[in-house]
C-alpha cells in the first residue's frame, strides 16, 4: 500500500502519513507530487522510511539530500501546463508492484487526480462537527451539466467511532473491470 500526497499538503501541514494508534506489520510507502521538487529535507514525513518523490525537477543536489532521508526522486514528465504527469506516475508505480493508493491531499492535488483519471473509488470520512464554512474537497472546474459529473456508487458505509466512513467506486471503470473479468473467466 502506498499513502500518496502533494508539495502543498507537506508544506501547509507537514503530515507523518504513517500509521499509528494501531499495530502494522510494516508502515506505507510514502509518495509526494512535487512539480518544482520543494519539498522541505525535514518534512516530517521523511522519517527515513522509504518515500518517493516525483517531480520535473532534475535537480541531483536535492535529490543527493533527500537520498540521506531515504528519499527517491523519481522524475516523471510535465504535462503541457507543467505539472508532474499523474498518468505516468500511476504507470511507473504499478510497474513497481504498488497495485492500492490512497491519496491524503488537499483539493488541488484531489481534483488533479480525478481530472487525470487516476480515481477508481472514494474513501471518505465524515465527523458529526461543524468547523465553520470549509473548503471543497476537490479542485474541479464547474460542470456546465449534469451529465459532465463523475458518478460513483456507494458500495460501503461503516461507523468508525462517531465518525462515518464511506466508500464509493466510479461506476463506468468498476463495470469496465467486472466486465473484462467475466469475459475472461467464460474463454
Amino acid at each position: 500500500c502506498l499513502l500518496l500526497t502533494g508539495s502543498g499538503t507537506v508544506r501547509i501541514d507537514n503530515p507523518q502519513l504513517n500509521v499509528r494508534e494501531v499495530a502494522t506489520p510494516r508502515q506505507p510507502i510514502k509518495a509526494v507530487i512535487d512539480t518544482r521538487l520543494e519539498i522541505d529535507a525535514d518534512a516530517r514525513l521523511l522519517d527515513g522510511t522509504k518515500t518517493w518523490v516525483f517531480t520535473c525537477n532534475n535537480d541531483a543536489g536535492k535529490a543527493a539530500r533527500l537520498a540521506d532521508r531515504n528519499a527517491e526522486v523519481i522524475v516523471v514528465p510535465a504535462t503541457e501546463r507543467g505539472r508532474v504527469d499523474l498518468q505516468a506516475v500511476m504507470r511507473w508505480m504499478g510497474q513497481h508492484d504498488i497495485n492500492e493508493v490512497h491519496a491524503e491531499a488537499g483539493t488541488r492535488m484531489s481534483g488533479a487526480l480525478l481530472a487525470s483519471g487516476c480515481v477508481d473509488e472514494l474513501l471518505i470520512y465524515l465527523a458529526p462537527m461543524v468547523l465553520g464554512p470549509g473548503m471543497g474537497m476537490y479542485g474541479l472546474p464547474a460542470l456546465h451539466a449534469l451529465d459532465q459529473a463523475l458518478r460513483f456508487e456507494f458500495f460501503e458505509t461503516a461507523m468508525v467511532g462517531a465518525d462515518v466512513r464511506l466508500r464509493a467506486r466510479l461506476a463506468a471503470k468498476w463495470q469496465a473491470l467486472l466486465a473484462a473479468v467475466d469475459s475472461h473467466g467464460r474463454s
